[in-house]
């Protein structure tokens, strides 16, 4: 199977077992030094069965060593591994780890999932049987214990993963890797979703570890942040062939490089939420003019202009006739979240919301939102879920046009780099190139310092729509299959809803339902509906 060229890092049936794709190299050192921060990297590429063998583990483990010795680990890298040598590395990291500030597990070599655990395979493996894979196999869970016992601030396990084993065939066992959640303050990090395939690559290193190696060191960037750029890096260079998945229970934020020198990036839609929140707890004139003057492009915009159009219309003739007290005595939470989501509230659940604060907000529902001064919980929870779906449909047309701006960025870059190593050349001995040189130099800053915006956008559209998501399955399901329904006429204080976004709507939808189901394919699946053709 080819995509878009990609071939899958395997050829024979042995080899589709299972190719986590990556890793080697030598030791770097006898043992782990003390530190706040601490890396084991394991990298099998030579396997007892030749047709097992991985193509490019050796550049994957050096090159993600040497990065994260940048970043001030203490690390060690172990090449071609059997059990016991695994097994005796892992207990010395469990010791070395001991009060460590970060602590993190890398794998590249074989994996399986037999009957719920995850096995990471030893050099020593040779035959395709299910008892070779328990005796030459380490369970995910033991690193999982080791991380338990360690509890690091931070914790990451890396498993650079194709999940495909020759035991699906059979039977005997499910596609891929079986979901795994560490426990808290962990970070699992897997080169691609469950039951989805992961790639060599076209170069020296995996995908997934060129994007890693790419992003790890990125200044001022949250670890999760972080993921979420390798993953969209990983799902633009493969087509969305490969998505890579995260599981985490991490608590706080975490900088693998904080950049103290750089200021705190702001939250730009967190700040706009804010104003439109303010905005329509005021639901004077005022209040929607100042916030149209301060986002005149803003998520909200066509909100302020259909609630100013209606302040001449319903606000002046809409007294409250609801009964308060009956529409409180029903689902407070799905109430808070609904009149949260409106901008009607600043909490976004109910923890404690005062009765009075709430009583204001559900006024203020009524008066700028009904023609009749009346108001029930389902009219409250489906506009609620038509504002998500307005939010979600344009949160994904930005996402759309940065991810595309984002890959004719990396390509100028790319051709930028190519350019400049031939100058580089060259000034060696010709003044015109070294002049040259200069400007390339200048050429590249500009293009980089561009990237690095479009990733920072990027990182706040896919958070907040990641949130939107989140929020609309877990209380808004039901009401978002309604919500479409309506929103192409202009009413009930909705912008004119443009055919161009009932796609994106339609696709908003869909991405919360399939959060809904039992087994997800992967919960980060939705970016590749987001690369550019």
């Amino acid at each position: 199977m080819i995509v878009n060229g990609l071939r899958p890092g395997f050829v024979s049936v042995a080899r589709r077992l299972l190719m986590l794709v990556t890793c080697s190299a030598a030791f770097a050192a006898p043992g782990f030094a003390a530190a706040d921060r601490v890396a084991l990297l394991i990298g099998n590429g030579t396997y007892g069965n030749p047709d097992l063998d991985l193509r490019n583990p050796t550049n994957d483990a050096s090159g993600l060593g040497a990065a994260l010795e940048e970043l001030g680990f203490s690390i060690r890298i172990l090449l071609d591994t059997n059990r016991a040598d695994f097994e005796a590395a892992l207990a010395e990291f469990e010791s070395d780890a001991v009060g460590a500030d970060m602590a993190l597990v890398f794998f590249a070599g074989h994996g399986v999932q037999i009957r719920g655990e995850n096995y990471l395979l030893a050099t020593d493996y040779t035959e395709l049987t299910l008892d070779e894979v328990a005796s030459k196999g380490i369970p995910l869970t033991d690193i999982r214990d080791t991380f338990d016992r360690i509890k690091p601030a931070l914790g990451i396990v890396i498993l650079d993963a194709c999940r495909n084993n020759p035991f699906v065939e059979t039977g005997q066992a499910a596609q891929g890797l079986a979901r795994s959640q560490g426990g808290t303050g962990t970070l699992i990090a897997y080169a691609t979703d469950p039951g989805n395939v992961a790639y060599d690559g076209i170069g020296t290193n995996s995908f997934f570890t060129e994007a890693l190696i790419g992003h790890i060191a990125d200044p001022g960037v949250e670890v999760r942040l972080m993921f979420g750029r390798v993953r969209q890096q990983v799902a633009l260079v493969t087509g969305g062939a490969q998505v890579p998945w995260v599981e985490e229970s991490v608590l706080g934020e975490h900088f693998l490089d904080p950049d103290p020198n750089a200021a705190p990036r702001p939250d730009e839609i967190a700040g706009e939420i804010g104003a439109w929140q303010a905005a329509s707890t005021g639901g004077d004139r005022a209040d929607y003019e100042a916030y149209l003057a301060a986002y005149p492009d803003g998520l909200f915009r066509g909100f302020a202009e259909e609630r100013l159009a209606a302040l001449g219309e319903w606000m002046a003739a809409a007294a409250v006739g609801t009964d308060l007290a009956n529409l409180k005595s029903g689902d407070r939470n799905k109430l808070t979240v609904a009149l949260a989501t409106l901008g009607f509230l600043r909490q976004t659940r109910d923890a404690g919301v005062a009765d009075a604060d709430l009583d204001v907000a559900l006024s203020n529902y009524v008066r700028q939102m009904t023609a009749d001064g009346t108001a029930d919980l389902d009219r409250i929870l489906l506009d609620a879920a038509q504002v998500m779906v307005i939010l979600g449909s344009t949160t994904a047309q930005r996402i759309r046009t940065d991810m595309a701006a984002l890959a004719s960025i990396e390509l100028t870059l790319s051709m930028a780099g190519r350019a400049r190593a031939e100058l580089a050349g060259l000034a060696e001995t010709e003044d015109a190139a070294r002049t040259m040189l200069i400007s390339a130099d200048r050429d590249i800053e500009a293009i980089t310092a561009a990237r690095a915006r479009v990733l920072n956008r990027l990182d706040e559209n896919r958070t907040f729509y990641a949130n939107l998501l989140e929020r609309g399955r877990s209380d808004f399901l039901p009401y978002l299959e309604r919500s479409t329904a309506g929103l192409l006429e202009k009413s009930r204080g909705f912008p004119a809803f443009g055919t161009d976004l009932i796609g994106d709507a339609d696709l908003f939808i869909r991405h919360a339902a399939q959060l809904g189901t039992e087994t997800p394919e992967g919960s980060y699946e939705w970016i590749a509906d987001f690369l550019p053709s």
